[in-house]
């Protein structure tokens, strides 16, 4: 059986619009199972629901108004149509069915009718679906934003040509539904539903006048029933209620959609309870029928228009003390008080109010008999952020080259799709980040880019998807498991190839490469050392340490990156960096430490703002014989040493000394170090250089000291000055450019000979003008009995 949601997982290519309605909705369910997918596809998302019936906390929901659009529809009765509209450029998909877009209404086992059609030769029940949608704006009150997006899918979803395929979609804007059903004698009436309206039972069973009646438990209503011919029908999304069934929304009844199905076989078991049409009990248990409340204030949507937010509602005539109320981290707060003149119109208040951010939850509340009532809540939409984005799919991002339908681990482990995935970065375009900060258009972006299953190798969990209650045939899992998998093996003999692409990678990757190509490229690159792609050699450390530079983001996308987007970034940058610091030293001379180094210097600061909850899902999962990952114990640490250097820039210089046995302190301006060494000078040339490579100071000043005896330096621009041991004595220098006291004083050749040596006090002039801008107070520092030993 296919539902809702095996369709959207069934779907390829770009997706226009996905068209969702019920009575209940959960909102935080279709983020998690539903909204991911169909953004990735480029779909505009469309959710109409009844007021009064949302299954969700309105502060759980993330994305409502900023990344898909949700209203309600009202009228007199109850809005009933469980409805999917799945359409494409070339073909449109529909599922009618029992379930609400909730958990249980879709994961629940409810019954479901799909038709898939081409919108060149489809299915006349595609026309008729177009003519209710259109229609279903004039039966009941919508937005008007909505009822012009229904219009829209309306006349797109009717085939060119349409043929009788026995299958029809039945509506009851205008009659009701059992006057469409064709009229008795038959020979079963076959019912299921959890409760139904004893007048519509007997209402059914007197026009179909079957000669049994076949009853079986259910939590989904169904109707059926066997012509004297044999042919049996069934009914989708039919409702056993006098409203839902008997009366028209003319009428003042319930909203319905139901499919008219022509079938060989029956749907209800074998073992179903059969009873006499004319029996005195009622064949199944009695349904409760709850008021319509039409009292209070019923809120239709709002949208962002320019500088303001249009807000549409209903009110009873003679309502008074209408507000707009806000969702705060407090609650409901009165934000906006609607004057009383605007109330005064037929149909639905279209009030406007000062701008509210989109997604922000706003309700309306009146008072109703002196009683303050409220209504159900909705989210401030931004319709140009929900718009379609299927366009930009099939022409700048990675599906135009059919390379976004597959996990990560699948692309690198297939030669040719590997090739093809490395000639395209050199062709394709994207756009640069959406401008506002916007959490909802960076993760609608990066899937438009990137395609669903490469991107959640960028964005690992960022809608995440909720366990199952049990397994099904059409599970949601399917979309879950598309992330970047169990371990990738590349043959021995494909490695110098893979190699290859890589290099290739590096050449194509700028500053102008959308942010989410530039992480998924680098999480790629983690993939293929893991899997032991360079063996034992090292030379994945240079091109590594590339990418980790080419992550930071530009001055332009630093404005234009949301704060969850920009976790996600420092936290891969907080690997890369911990992956180059494994057999590295930031102090160190040979190659690695160099390029580590460099790294850390230029990423460090955006690192600082990675989150340990994020580590593990962005490591690769696997490890293969000859290669390398990081664990998540090394990249907390350098997320902790990232954001000490924020606060402290020398903190990976102090880090490195600790490691090394030193204890440090600060005293008068100067990093005074203690521990065993057996030269301080050395020592101290090589920490004041790495001091003085991380300061924002003019100058720097480092005192080292083991049990014997001490150095003392100070280095500001090209003036060196330093005194150790006995006698105790300055020696002065002036560095060339390219000096610095490391290289002038830790060499294996000894301190080198200068003409200026002065006592060590009173202190020199020349000294105390480059303790001064070392911003050291030395008179302090050698009264502490630190110097001349």
């Amino acid at each position: 059986m296919s539902t809702p949601l095996s369709l959207l997982a069934e779907w390829t290519g770009p997706l226009r619009e996905l068209l969702i309605t019920g009575h209940a909705v959960d909102l935080d369910f279709l983020e998690r199972h539903c909204l991911p997918r169909a953004r990735s596809l480029g779909a505009r998302v469309t959710v109409l629901t009844g007021h009064g019936a949302a299954q969700h906390e309105p502060g759980d929901v993330r994305f409502a108004g900023r990344a898909y659009q949700h209203g309600h529809a009202v009228g007199a009765g109850a809005f009933l149509p469980r409805l999917a509209v799945l359409l494409g450029e070339d073909r449109v998909w529909v599922a009618v069915g029992s379930g609400d877009p909730t958990l249980p209404g879709w994961q629940g086992g409810g019954l479901w009718l799909a038709v898939r059609g081409s919108l060149d030769d489809g299915p006349v029940a595609l026309a008729d679906l177009g003519t209710w949608l259109a229609d279903l704006g004039q039966a009941l009150t919508l937005p008007s934003w909505l009822a012009d997006t229904l219009d829209e899918i309306a006349i797109a979803m009717v085939p060119a040509s349409t043929r009788e395929a026995g299958l029809r979609f039945l509506g009851n804007l205008d009659r009701p539904l059992l006057a469409q059903l064709p009229a008795g004698p038959t020979r079963v009436l076959g019912l299921a539903a959890p409760a139904a309206d004893p007048a519509a039972v007997r209402a059914l069973t007197e026009h179909l006048q079957p000669r049994e009646v076949r009853t079986a438990p259910a939590g989904a209503t169904l109707i059926e029933w066997q012509a004297t011919n044999g042919r049996w029908t069934a009914l989708a999304g039919g409702h056993l209620s006098e409203s839902g069934l008997l009366r028209s929304v003319a009428d003042g009844g319930d909203c319905v959609l139901a499919g008219l199905h022509p079938r060989a076989e029956p749907v209800l078991p074998e073992d179903a309870t059969t009873v006499a049409p004319e029996g005195n009990g009622d064949p199944l248990p009695p349904k409760t029928v709850v008021a319509q409340d039409t009292k209070g204030p019923r809120l239709l949507g709002a949208f962002r228009e320019d500088d303001t937010t249009v807000v549409e509602f209903l009110v009873p005539r003679g309502t008074h003390g209408v507000i707009v109320e806000t969702l705060t981290d407090n609650g409901w707060l009165a934000a906006h008080r609607v004057p009383a003149a605007e109330l005064y119109v037929d149909g639905p208040v279209r009030a406007r109010i000062p701008a509210e951010e989109p997604g922000v939850a706003l309700r309306v509340s009146a008072l109703v008999d002196e009683r303050r009532t409220a209504s159900a809540g909705v989210h401030v939409i931004d319709l140009t952020a929900c718009a379609s984005r299927a366009e930009q799919v099939s022409s700048q991002g990675l599906a135009h080259w059919g390379l976004s339908d597959r996990p990560a681990a699948e692309l690198l482990a297939d030669p040719a799709r590997l090739a093809r995935f490395t000639d395209t970065l050199g062709k394709f375009t994207a756009d640069q980040l959406p401008f506002r900060p916007d959490w909802a258009a960076f993760a609608g972006f990066t899937h438009s880019v990137l395609g669903a299953p490469l991107a959640e190798r960028v964005l690992p969990g960022a809608v995440s998807v909720l366990p199952e209650p049990r397994p099904t045939a059409w599970s949601v899992g399917e979309l879950a498991e598309q992330g970047h998998g169990g371990g990738l093996l590349i043959p021995e003999q494909d490695r110098d190839k893979v190699r290859g692409h890589t290099r290739r990678w590096l050449a194509a990757i700028t500053a102008d490469s959308p942010l989410p190509v530039r992480m998924l490229i680098t999480c790629l690159y983690l993939d293929l050392i893991a899997a032991g792609v360079w063996g034992h050699d090292d030379d994945w450390r240079s091109g590594l340490g590339e990418l980790a530079q080419a992550l930071c983001p530009t001055e332009t996308e630093q404005k234009a990156l949301p704060d969850q987007a920009q976790a996600r970034l420092s936290t891969l940058l907080a690997a890369c960096l911990a992956l180059l610091l494994q057999d590295a030293d930031l102090q160190g001379g040979s190659a690695a430490d160099r390029t580590a180094r460099h790294a850390w210097e230029r990423c460090y600061e955006w690192a600082a703002f990675g989150r340990p909850e994020l580590v593990e899902p962005l490591l690769p999962d696997f490890r293969r014989f000859e290669g390398r990952t990081t664990t998540v114990t090394e990249v907390e640490q350098v997320l902790e040493l990232a954001e000490n250097s924020v606060d402290e820039p020398s903190a990976a210089v102090q880090e490195d000394l600790r490691e090394r046995g030193f204890e440090i302190d600060r005293l008068d301006g100067a990093w005074v170090v203690t521990g065993e060494c057996r030269r301080p000078l050395r020592e101290a040339a090589r920490m004041i250089t790495d001091f003085a490579a991380v300061s924002k100071q003019g100058g720097t000043a480092v005192v080292v000291s083991n049990r014997r005896t001490m150095a003392l330096l100070l280095w500001s621009g090209r003036s060196l000055a330093f005194t150790e041991g006995k006698p105790p004595t300055w020696r002065s220098y002036q560095l060339s450019g390219l000096s610095t006291p490391h290289s002038l004083i830790g060499g294996s050749e000894g301190v080198p000979s200068t003409k200026d040596i002065r006592k060590l006090l009173p202190l020199p002039d020349s000294v105390r003008e480059l303790a001064e801008r070392c911003g050291v107070d030395l008179p302090s520092l050698i009264s502490r009995d630190l110097v001349g030993r």
